[in-house]
This record gives structure tokens, C-alpha cells and sequence, in this order.
């Protein structure tokens, strides 16, 4: 008997994760879906063994049905080396169930003791049913077949309801870490038509909701919710009234206590950690090759409270100066004792 799933909620993703960047395993390419689980991620490390030195690869759960194939050879290099020096290839075994094969191919920096790291399978129903047939005979159940897509109808008798985290509750893994995924998922939620959600609806109610807030989204592009598009474009002065928008906004402290704060959390645990730039900035990080951008709120030593935004485009020639010149910046808008802009 097959395990019967309902993927129609949202449209099929256009694209594949690897169209993006022709990295289909990295996390931040997982696109949308109406059902997975756990971000379709794998966990392990990669460590020495120093007994037969060779490399073993370790993990605390692995999904049925899902394999790793180490063929990593020893070579030179230290731990910040492993992602140039460290390839994943996805093998799917075509038979009954299939299997999927995790291959890494490559040298492993032998002056470095272990790497953490973690891929998303692009396989999203063999992962669920993974990670289903992993927990059921756990718990003692037996489980034969395979996972299918169906339709369920509306009228289909429901056995068990579950209702997700609050908004609110969910902003802050969203903002903090910027997971592209959970944007990609608020995005199409927003964009219920009468018959479907759709991402042509999304951008749609996106634009009502800005117009409704007094904010100007004039010429601007929304493409997947998630900063990971080319095709996105934003004015500054869109996310500048944005910004003012939520700041004077009655439930505000939610939005902002969700940014990450400047040398301490989220994706600026490790920017901004002079004395002068530490936990002065609550800011939303966006990077791109090529792209850094930066907008959110900056307190400044009189007191002062400065709403920022900061984009900068075609910088793949210039990435090595682009972080003096932002450490720059804020550190003359913090150090406004003598001065109020």
C-alpha cells in the first residue's frame, strides 16, 4: 500500500534549485512546496580518522531510503578550504523504492579535524517519505510501498488538524537567519486567489497591502519572496517608507526585535563587532554575488534613531573594500554626539 500525500496547494515550483546559482544542494536553494519536512536538511561531519586515515562522515539522523557515498581523498588545505576543495553530487537509484545517493567527491583539507555542514535533498516527497517510514518503524509500525501524490478531496474526512506557529512566532526565523524558504512560503500564502494561490496573487495583495500602508512600490519587481532572484528589483525609497512604516507601527516590536542585531545574532553574529558598532544596529542582511545590501534601524550614540538603507550593486570587483566602506559608514552615522543629522 502506497503512502498517499497532497502536493497541490501550491503550484509546482518553474524552476529547479539549481538554476539559480548550479548549486542544487545548498539549503538556500530549496524552493517552495505544500508539504515537507525539516527543510528536506541533512546534518553531518566530516572528520579524520586518525586510527586508519581515512575520512568518515557522521550524523545523528539520516532519512530511509537516503545514502552517502565518501569518496573523499585526503589533501592539503585547512578547515576554510572545505567548500572549495569538498563537492556533493545527488545520485537517484531508479528502483522500487528508489534510493538516493549522497556522493562526495574531492579532498578533504588535512590540516582540519572536522566540518560541519548541511545539504537540502531536492527530492521533496522521497525526503518526507524518509523521514515518515523512519519514525513509524521506530514506533513499532510496518510500512510497505511508496509515497504518491493524490488529490484529496475537500470532503475527505479529516483524522488529525494541526495548526502552525503565529506569525509573529515565525518572523523571527525568518528575519534572523534569512531563510529563503520560509519567504518563499509566507509569499504564496498571501497569494490566494478564489480558485488557488499563485505567485502572480502574492504580488498582487503584496502591492494592496504597501499602497493601503502609504508605502510607494512604484516600479518595483517582488518575483518569489525570498531574496534569492535576480529578477527582484526594490527601489531604496520603497524599503526606506517600509521601514518608517513599521517603526511607527502599534505592533512593531515584533518586526524589529525579529532583525538581527549587530555582533550578536542571526546573520550578523560575525559583522559589526567593533566596541563602537555592537549591538547598535538591528538589521536585515541581503548578499548576492555581485549585491550587499543592508536596511533596518541604527542608534546612534546621542540617542538618535536612524532608519538605513543600503544597496549596492555590481560590487563583485570591488567585495574585498565593500566591508571597510559599510564599518565606515556606520561608524560615522553611530558617532553622532557633535552632530544630529
Amino acid at each position: 500500500m502506497d503512502f498517499l500525500i497532497d502536493q497541490s496547494l501550491f503550484p509546482k515550483p518553474d524552476k529547479t534549485p539549481g538554476d539559480f546559482d548550479d548549486d542544487p544542494l545548498r539549503p538556500y536553494n530549496l524552493m517552495h512546496a505544500s508539504l515537507l519536512a525539516n527543510f528536506n536538511t541533512i546534518d553531518f561531519t566530516v572528520k579524520k580518522n586518525t586510527k586508519n586515515d581515512g575520512i568518515d562522515i557522521e550524523y545523528e539522523f539520516l532519512p530511509d531510503g537516503i545514502y552517502f557515498n565518501n569518496r573523499l581523498k585526503i589533501g592539503n588545505g585547512i578547515c576554510s578550504d572545505f567548500r572549495e576543495q569538498v563537492f556533493f553530487n545527488q545520485l537517484i537509484q531508479e528502483s522500487y523504492p528508489p534510493a538516493i545517493f549522497i556522493e562526495l567527491t574531492g579532498e578533504y583539507p588535512k590540516k582540519c579535524n572536522h566540518y560541519n555542514h548541511d545539504i537540502a535533498v531536492t527530492e521533496t516527497n522521497h525526503y518526507f517519505f524518509g523521514v515518515f517510514s523512519y519514525l513509524w518503524q521506530k514506533s513499532g509500525g510496518i510500512i510497505n510501498g511508496y509515497i504518491n501524490e493524490t488529490d484529496i478531496k475537500k470532503n475527505a474526512a479529516a483524522l488529525l488538524k494541526f495548526k502552525s506557529i503565529k506569525l509573529s512566532e515565525l518572523t523571527p526565523h525568518l528575519l534572523k537567519n534569512s531563510n529563503n524558504f520560509i519567504a518563499r512560503q509566507l509569499f504564496l500564502t498571501i497569494g490566494k486567489s478564489k480558485t488557488n494561490y499563485s505567485l502572480k496573487a502574492a504580488r498582487k495583495s503584496m502591492k494592496k497591502v504597501l499602497k493601503r500602508n502609504g508605502v510607494n512600490s512604484r516600479k518595483n519587481f517582488y518575483d518569489n519572496g525570498s531574496g534569492l532572484s535576480r529578477s527582484t528589483s526594490i527601489r531604496p525609497d520603497t524599503l526606506s517608507d517600509l521601514l518608517q512604516t513599521i517603526y511607527q507601527h502599534p505592533n512593531s516590536s515584533i518586526l524589529m526585535s525579529s532583525l538581527p542585531i549587530s555582533g550578536i545574532d542571526g546573520t550578523l553574529s560575525n559583522r559589526f563587532k567593533s566596541p563602537m558598532l555592537r549591538m547598535r544596529m538591528r538589521l536585515k542582511t541581503g548578499t548576492l554575488d555581485g549585491v550587499r545590501a543592508l536596511a533596518g534601524y541604527v542608534h546612534g550614540l546621542s540617542g538618535q534613531e536612524y532608519i538605513v538603507v543600503y544597496i549596492h550593486n555590481d560590487s563583485s570587483e570591488y567585495s574585498y573594500q565593500t566591508k571597510k566602506f559599510e564599518n565606515a559608514l556606520f561608524e560615522w552615522l553611530i558617532d553622532d554626539k557633535d552632530r544630529i543629522l
